[in-house]
């Protein structure tokens, strides 16, 4: 079974922390990208409960295999995997419009989960098209430890 993890290490810091999504196929691992959620200073544990933090660690999310072009969406600037549902109630927050893309701004998300090199990217969207002719979405496991 294809699936994505996130792992990631939340931690108080005043800098962009990374971590890796990870291509599964079973067990296995078919490929790893540098990636990360949120902003610096936002990456702790718990954080995900607020706006702009990091993506929540919920059950039963999915990332479509076909992105959407975003070209004007600035921090998107370009194909954006939009993961669902929507929108996810936190205890601090209702969090939402959650994707993986490329960090094209300034560094971090306002809580997607965005990949840290052009190589990566280029990786990511090169692994994701022979899926997307196959399925719609594929799960994603968010494991912070």
């Amino acid at each position: 079974m294809l699936q994505l993890v996130f792992n990631f290490t939340p931690r108080k810091s005043s800098d962009l922390l990374i971590g890796t999504l990870s291509l599964m196929d079973g067990a296995k691992i078919t490929n790893q990208y540098k990636a990360t959620s949120s902003l610096p200073g936002r990456q702790w544990w718990g954080a995900w409960e607020m706006k702009g933090g990091l993506i929540p660690p919920v059950s039963g999310l999915q990332v479509a295999t076909a992105p959407l072009w975003m070209p004007d969406i600035k921090g998107v600037e370009g194909s954006f995997y939009q993961i669902s549902p929507f929108e996810i109630a936190t205890n601090g927050a209702t969090r939402g419009d959650f994707g993986i893309h490329f960090d094209a701004n300034s560094p971090g998300s306002l809580g997607c989960i965005v990949l840290e090199t052009q190589r990566g990217w280029d990786a990511f969207r090169r692994d994701m098209e022979p899926i997307a002719k196959l399925i719609k979405s594929v799960p994603l496991l968010i494991d912070y430890k």
